[in-house]
């Protein structure tokens, strides 16, 4: 119904020979193509809503939570671009995950460094009571 109001308001918009009708028909269209809008962004939103109560209903908060974050306006999505070693953008999930497990195979598997550190044991054992705290030094310790 509203597609066809937006097209015949469009139509007289594009039929007009003076401007004071072209006007009148450019101000209507603009009423026409608001009024589009708001309602497809309510039924947006309200479907968004009708989501979330089901996922809450359902025990799914991850879902809600991300539904939240949307309807907040700080909703990122996870696909970022990502490049290959070239510079040429991957698309597909496909390369984008070879491209990490790359990325971490060089990360993770590198060769153990050649000056590795020299650090010596300790000449004394320190004596450390590993028995859990009397009530007493729990409450010398909070006075203090």
């Amino acid at each position: 119904m509203r597609i066809k109001d937006r097209k015949k308001a469009k139509a007289v918009l594009n039929t007009n020979n003076t401007l004071a009708t072209e006007a009148l028909a450019q101000q209507r269209f603009a009423e026409a193509v608001k009024r589009s809008v708001r309602e497809d962004k309510r039924k947006y939103l309200d479907g968004l809503a009708q989501v979330a109560e089901d996922a809450a209903a359902s025990g799914k908060l991850r879902e809600v939570y991300s539904i939240t974050k949307r309807l907040s306006g700080k909703f990122q999505s996870g696909d970022k671009p990502i490049r290959a070693r070239g510079g040429k953008l991957l698309t597909s999930q496909e390369q984008q995950k070879n491209r990490w497990k790359e990325h971490f195979a060089e990360l993770l598997n590198r060769p153990t460094p050649d000056n590795s550190p020299n650090i010596e044991p300790a000449n004394v054992d320190l004596e450390i009571d590993l028995e859990p705290p009397s009530t007493g030094d729990i409450l010398g310790a909070k006075n203090n």
